[in-house]
């Protein structure tokens, strides 16, 4: 039976698309380092020059791996994956392949998709709506998957790995001359630690921060430490010169230095877009929540609960004083940061409002729960089966930390 939660296949165009393998790349660069390597051993000309005709063979791969074929593209995503079809050549990829995607709100927009085999799709696309909407439809938007901003920026770090061994060495090399009581050989043996010593610490302090949005906050990764901010604290994130600039609820600012994205205009771009729709559907949350606090059991019996859920989405009776829509219970259904009791109390109001589609539905999104006492709960709000022992077993569940929250 088709997935009533799965969107309808969604088609954009594309003037540009690129596939890159920058894994495959890496392999191709280690393989022209080897045959240099063993260039070196030769001394017959003849076999030099046909390892380097090898080499030179791996380093167009590499190039071809890391740039990718670009060209005019469609981009196609439905129930089961994405479909990228480049002239007669078509790839494709199922939805578990597809781990992260981040939007580009240029002009023309851009999409970034990376997938688990470490293939990167990239394209161009006709505005950052169109590029939101494919995120959506592969559930990498806000409210399905968070995204990492890695501290990936290995020249800076090779640089400061360097300056480290310079100092270290000349602090170490000049400690020991002074101490000339030991000897120079004792002093080369401080210098070898100490430029090693230093070497770390410039890896370490030229590490960027990393930065993840996920779904109810936004954490930062340090070399030394890692903080998590929830959304609840956070009013918005701005540009600072180069760098992104928390904007607290309070009124507090701070500017993230060194981060994952500073210094990189498209990805400080992609990170401010990210947040901003983050921030909204965390406001959206908020709000149907305060919504569905009519939903709310506040001790009663089950079937008082019941009985008052029915009454609050009857249109003609208390639908107007909820102001919960179908579409609205449906998310809350969904909504995995919703409390239990709203959770059930959606699925028994969904029940009152289509007691035909409506069991369908709630046993989809029951079938998504990791907790099987949160499953059974809702499987049996659904069906009109659920009792007392069924929500009690939910909520012990809940507290024993097993169940959805």
């Amino acid at each position: 039976m088709e997935d009533p939660r799965v969107p309808r296949p969604l088609q954009v165009p594309s003037n540009w698309v690129s596939l890159r393998r920058p894994s495959t790349a890496k392999a191709f660069l280690a393989l022209v380092v080897a045959l240099a390597a063993m260039a070196l051993t030769f001394s017959d000309v003849r076999a030099v020059g046909g390892v380097g005709v090898l080499a030179a063979a791996a380093a167009l791969g590499a190039a071809i791996a890391w740039v990718g074929r670009g060209g005019g593209a469609t981009l196609s995503v439905d129930g089961h994956g994405l479909d990228v079809a480049v002239g007669a050549s078509h790839s494709r990829f199922e939805r578990g392949d597809v781990i992260e995607g981040l939007v580009i709100p240029t002009s023309p927009a851009k999409l970034q998709l990376r997938m688990r085999s470490g293939v990167v799709v990239e394209a161009s696309l006709p505005s950052v709506e169109a590029a939101d909407a494919l995120l959506d439809h592969l559930a990498l938007d806000p409210k399905g998957r968070a995204l990492r901003f890695p501290a990936n920026a290995p020249f800076r770090q090779l640089v400061g790995a360097f300056g480290g061994v310079m100092l270290g060495s000349y602090i170490g090399f000049y400690l020991g001359i002074l101490l000339a009581v030991i000897g120079l050989t004792s002093a080369i043996a401080l210098a070898v630690p100490l430029a090693a010593a230093f070497a770390a610490m410039g890896i370490v302090s030229t590490r960027p921060i990393e930065v993840r949005v996920g779904t109810d906050g936004l954490t930062l990764r340090g070399a030394f430490k890692t903080r998590f901010i929830p959304f609840a604290e956070l009013a918005a994130v701005r540009p600072f010169n180069n760098d992104p600039m928390l904007c607290y609820r309070d009124g507090r600012t701070e500017v993230v230095w060194n981060s994952a994205v500073s210094r990189s205009p498209e990805l400080l771009a992609a990170l401010l877009h990210r947040m901003d729709r983050a921030l909204a559907s965390n406001a959206e949350h908020d709000a149907l929540l305060a919504r569905a606090a009519g939903l709310e059991r506040r001790g009663r019996t089950l079937d008082a609960w019941r009985a008052e859920v029915v009454r609050l989405v009857d249109p003609a009776k208390g639908y107007r004083d909820l102001g919960l829509s179908r579409a609205e219970a449906e998310a809350l259904l969904d909504d995995v940061r919703a409390p239990l009791e709203h959770r059930i109390a959606a699925a028994m109001a969904l029940r009152a409002l289509d007691d035909q589609e409506a069991p369908t539905r709630i046993r989809v999104a029951a079938d998504g729960c990791a907790s099987p006492e949160m499953r059974e709960a809702l499987q049996r709000a659904g069906d009109g089966t659920l009792d007392e022992a069924a929500v009690d077993r939910a909520v012990q569940a809940v507290e024993r930390g097993r169940g959805w929250v």
